[in-house]
């Protein structure tokens, strides 16, 4: 297990001027996606009270070695911390051998109250930032390419405990001038394909379960319950679940979907294969 490390709450407009532009170079060393991960999915459903998995993670094959790259969290999420605006974040398998990773935060509270107007010396970054999102500034560099594909950094996110179904809470990147993704060639084409080629995330709030494994909703968990998963996974267009149900289904792996795993679950706690679901 990977120890936590604090992120300390600095200006993400300081750490962005210190950063400079690369210079051109049209041969490009990799096509690097960007991408934010909530449980390792694009949008997880997740329980009021959930603590979820929000990760920052590269793919594409490429090899870097100097970044500084912005993204949002949903202000109402609640990181991994000692409160004070001091939260927790684990590094990764894709900056393993980097010789610097640096991770700041900034509320969007005090952004908002602290954004410098008419300075031409000062990004202008109140097109990105609002009161309900909070800002994570990620930067690494190395000698070497020695950034790869995987998870850069994770940070563990707690849903609200008042949340109420079909609350969503969106993670997204943004990208100053300022800001970079490079290999140690300081090739602009990868950074114009990184930053052109990124995926956010959201974490969606479902309904309860009333019954694990329930899909049918008649209150209890038999035979009946595993045709009617297996039936919706095979078209669920003819063979529909309500959304209580739907809930009630997702039973392995919670958040990510039905499908066939649930339907074996469902059979192996009948046969008391499993104790519980």
């Amino acid at each position: 297990m990977k120890l936590k490390k604090f992120i300390y709450i600095i200006p993400c407009i300081l750490i962005a001027e210190s950063l400079t532009a690369p210079s051109m170079n049209t041969n490009a060393s990799g096509n690097p996606v960007l991408k934010l991960r909530a449980n390792g999915q694009e949008k997880y459903t997740a329980l009021a009270g959930e603590t979820v998995h929000i990760s920052y993670e590269i793919s594409g094959g490429s090899e870097w070695s100097t970044s500084g790259v912005h993204f949002n969290y949903d202000a109402r999420l609640i990181p991994d911390g000692e409160g004070d605006g001091i939260i927790y974040y684990s590094d990764g398998d894709a900056v393993n051998e980097m010789i610097m990773l640096n991770v700041y935060s900034r509320t969007g509270e005090d952004i908002n109250n602290n954004i410098v107007t008419n300075n031409p010396d000062v990004p202008d970054i109140s097109p990105y930032v609002s009161r309900q999102q909070n800002c994570i500034f990620v930067t690494t560099f190395s000698c070497t390419n020695s950034g790869k594909d995987g998870t850069v950094i994770e940070i563990n996110m707690t849903v609200p405990e008042d949340a109420q179904a079909g609350d969503e809470y969106k993670c997204n990147f943004w990208f100053l001038d300022t800001d970079q993704f490079t290999d140690c060639e300081q090739d602009l084409s990868m950074q114009e394909y990184a930053f052109s080629n990124y995926q956010d995330c959201s974490i969606v709030v479902g309904l309860s379960p009333t019954l694990r494994g329930d899909a049918n909703n008649d209150n209890s968990v038999d035979i009946a319950d595993v045709v009617a998963i297996a039936s919706y996974v095979s078209d669920s267009e003819t063979n529909q679940l309500s959304e209580q149900g739907i809930a009630n289904a997702d039973v392995h792996a919670s958040g990510n979907g039905i499908n066939a795993n649930d339907a074996l679950a469902v059979q192996q706690y009948i046969a008391d294969i499993l104790t519980e679901l």
